[in-house]
């Protein structure tokens, strides 16, 4: 799929989404490559994606709650304000991604792979990382509450002035620093 096609469905969904019955539409893309796509104009509430591959996207002030971003792949993008509510974004990978202004609640990220992304003043609230690993990744200035991080693999993964309440993660692992709490 070219990016004609994906801003056509995009329009589409949005029509949809946006009150108009006339053109009841779903928003379904499976194992397409999507690159330097920006999808700023757009809502991906309850959309569905398996298995695609994101590279140099932007997701800038981008409406994702209710998404499904099975086995998605997501390289050197950007998120920046979005709101990421009762969402499965399972067994994803996020490869030198930059997120900021996150806010996320109930949201899974189970088995997934995080390299080299970072992450600023987030808020995590009732999320699952159960299962992920994560790799060269920092946290810096992120709030993370009843957060799950069960059975995660930490290499050189930093929470700088992050705050933690009631969060299961293991906080003596040889991977993880925490440098100035709150």
């Amino acid at each position: 799929m070219d990016n004609k096609q994906l801003n056509e469905l995009l329009k589409k969904y949005k029509r949809y989404s946006d009150g108009d019955t006339s053109c009841k539409f779903e928003l379904k893309i499976e194992d397409e490559n999507i690159d330097t796509f920006d999808f700023r104009k757009y809502d991906l509430n309850n959309s569905f994606f398996v298995g695609d591959v994101f590279e140099l996207c932007d997701f800038t002030n981008v409406y994702l709650s209710g998404s499904y971003f099975g086995g998605s792949k997501f390289v050197k993008c950007i998120f920046v304000n979005n709101t990421l509510r009762k969402a499965k974004w399972n067994a994803i990978s996020f490869d030198f991604v930059q997120i900021a202004a996150l806010d996320a609640m109930r949201v899974e990220f189970f088995d997934s792979k995080f390299i080299d992304s970072n992450f600023s003043d987030s808020s995590f609230l009732k999320c699952a990382f159960d299962g992920s690993s994560f790799d060269s990744v920092i946290f810096k200035n992120c709030d993370f509450q009843n957060t799950s991080f069960k059975d995660c693999k930490f290499n050189n993964v930093f929470f700088f002035e992050c705050s933690m309440i009631n969060c299961d993660i293991d906080r003596k692992c040889d991977g993880i620093h925490f440098i100035n709490p709150k």
